[in-house]
């Protein structure tokens, strides 16, 4: 049994950022998967997340667990935004996407000028932000700013985002402009076959205005360099993509976890069909399917909490990693996910036909699971060759992310 399925929902306090441990947060957001669980089915067919979802997130202090404490929050750590992620998935993929999505943004930018994060973190709850780095739009100098024209496609969480990303291009330099979503068009485009209910639209921005401070530079934002008022706090000095990686192959990890308890509960109550009423639990091959599909678990669970130990004991003390430590962290990322997926797909093949009716979660924990896999930094024959080529010793291209 995983560590979510016994929780209890405790009192939440007015501020519930306010003396927020690592701990206590999982303990709320555990509390928080058997409502996420059933609101799934309209949290898919809605595209985006229930109201009632964004209320209990805020309240579990998630969406402000990691701000930094210069600006009055926890600034709790990679630890608890990886694990809040992956306990938030045994609930719902989309719901743990959208809501990590806004969470990590207020990490990311402790790497703006100060100006912007006041903007974006300096009031009493921080700025919701979605954003996408796909493509590049322009930016145009006028007047105490830019004019930002940009087309930016995979914007998830932007259906609760009060803010947006953009690249734009910045004399030559790849910028990130930030811009108020009420100055953007969202298109809705998303109809997709998995994490359907992150939103993740098109936002089209026409000649918006941006003040400079609002337009940072995108190495910067990416690096290991966080603004000098949070000198005092490692993490938020901590490179982009490898956070990134671990919590959306956490949310793929929590799904996988979800399935197994839901597959053991299945095997303990089937009857399979045209066998004169004989019981799941009692077919040798079960337990072999069983057996099989814990041993890949344990194997992904493995690989996932050292990625994540590395990456911390890299960063804390800000020696940081080789080229070829964070060449191997994407590659195991990649590869939880893919074990993950393989997981799903024992289970739903070994559950009978009813695991693919829409009520089943079953069904919808592969869908999620699949197009998680598909996510760019999660390419599994990208991650195989960068590895390969850093074992050789030959140049990774420009536009190989680590």
């Amino acid at each position: 049994m995983t560590d979510v399925a016994q929780a209890t929902k405790p009192a939440i306090k007015a501020r519930p950022e306010v003396g927020l441990t690592e701990a206590i947060l999982l303990e709320r957001l555990a509390a928080m998967v058997p409502d996420l669980r059933a609101r799934a089915i309209e949290t898919e067919q809605l595209r985006k997340l229930p109201e009632q979802t964004m209320i209990d997130a805020r309240a579990s202090g998630f969406l402000s667990a990691f701000r930094t404490r210069h600006f009055g929050g926890p600034g709790l750590g990679l630890s608890a935004l990886a694990n809040g992620a992956r306990v938030l998935a045994h609930g719902c993929a989309s719901s743990a996407w959208t809501l990590v999505f806004l969470a990590q943004h207020t990490w990311m930018f402790a790497k703006a000028p100060l100006a912007l994060q006041e903007d974006l973190l300096g009031g009493e709850f921080p700025g919701m932000m979605a954003g996408a780095l796909a493509k590049l739009g322009t930016a145009e100098k006028v007047d105490g700013g830019y004019l930002i024209s940009a087309r930016s496609e995979w914007n998830s969480a932007i259906m609760h985002s009060e803010w947006v990303n953009m690249k734009v291009d910045v004399d030559g330099v790849v910028h990130l402009a930030v811009l108020p979503v009420k100055d953007v068009t969202v298109e809705d485009v998303w109809f997709t076959s998995g994490l359907r209910g992150t939103g993740s639209n098109t936002v089209v921005a026409e000649r918006v205005f941006a003040p400079t401070h609002r337009v940072a530079p995108n190495e910067a934002m990416m690096g290991t360099q966080a603004h000098p008022v949070h000198d005092d706090e490692p993490f938020a000095s901590y490179p982009f993509l490898p956070v990134v990686l671990m919590t959306i192959s956490g949310i793929s990890l929590g799904s996988a976890e979800a399935a197994v308890d839901a597959f053991r509960d299945t095997i303990s109550k089937r009857v399979v069909a045209f066998t004169g009423g004989a019981r799941q639990v009692d077919r040798p091959e079960s337990h072999l399917r069983l057996g099989e599909i814990m041993g890949t678990l344990r194997l992904a669970q493995t690989i996932w909490r050292d990625s994540i130990a590395q990456i911390v004991d890299a960063y804390e003390d800000r020696s940081g990693m080789e080229i070829e430590q964070r060449v191997a962290i994407r590659q195991n990322a990649s590869r939880v996910t893919r074990m993950a997926a393989e997981i799903l797909q024992q289970i739903t093949a070994s559950s009978g036909g009813s695991s693919y009716f829409d009520a089943s979660p079953l069904q919808r924990m592969q869908r999620d699971v699949e197009v998680i896999k598909s996510h760019a930094t999660l390419d599994w024959d990208r991650a195989a060759q960068m590895m390969g080529k850093v074992a050789l010793g030959l140049p990774l291209d420009k536009t190989d992310m680590y």
